[in-house]
């Protein structure tokens, strides 16, 4: 097994960190070892896709700018 250090982590990082674990009963180490081995899983595409649709779910209420019409202006 491998020893990782973390150095010059933001405390406000670290209390959400710890409170975290607290909430899910586990140790830090545990929570931040779920997280680094949860984060260097491979990203396939239905993990791109799912997030993609939540991110349009996300801004379909929205009004949006005729992008084009800002170009024409600026130039």
């Amino acid at each position: 097994m491998a020893w990782v250090t973390i150095r010059n982590l933001d405390d406000d990082a670290m209390k959400r960190l710890k409170a975290t674990a607290k909430i899910k009963g586990r140790s830090l180490e545990a929570e931040l070892r779920e997280i680094l081995e949860r984060e260097s899983r491979p990203k396939g595409r239905s993990e791109f896709k799912s997030r993609l649709e939540e991110f349009h779910k996300q801004i379909a209420d929205r009004k949006h700018t005729d992008s084009l019409a800002l170009l024409r202006e600026e130039r």
